[in-house]
């Protein structure tokens, strides 16, 4: 993952999501905002993301969607969901 963030809370990043066979993934843009509550460990960020590509079974998948993560510093601990669309990679 690449990520590139600036100090007005605004993110752009790169990444690729790998199946569990180890040959099949799927490639992202997101951007978007991040807020941290003065005080607080929690980092949130939402935002949108657009599917780029892939390798395997997801070799030229197209998409889009809406990203929502909780980062807990002081925890350890991150999640998140990625909803919306990809589309039937190699369907022609």
């Amino acid at each position: 993952m690449t990520r590139i963030q600036d100090h007005q809370g605004s993110f752009a990043t790169t990444t690729d999501l790998h199946g569990a066979n180890g040959k099949d993934s799927v490639s992202l843009t997101i951007s978007g905002r991040f807020e941290r509550t003065r005080g607080s460990c929690v980092i949130t960020s939402t935002g949108n993301y657009t599917v780029t590509g892939g390798t395997g079974a997801f070799a030229n998948a197209t998409g889009s969607g809406i990203i929502a993560t909780e980062l807990d510093e002081c925890a350890g601990t991150a999640t998140g969901t990625y909803t919306g669309t990809i589309s039937q990679p190699n369907s022609g």
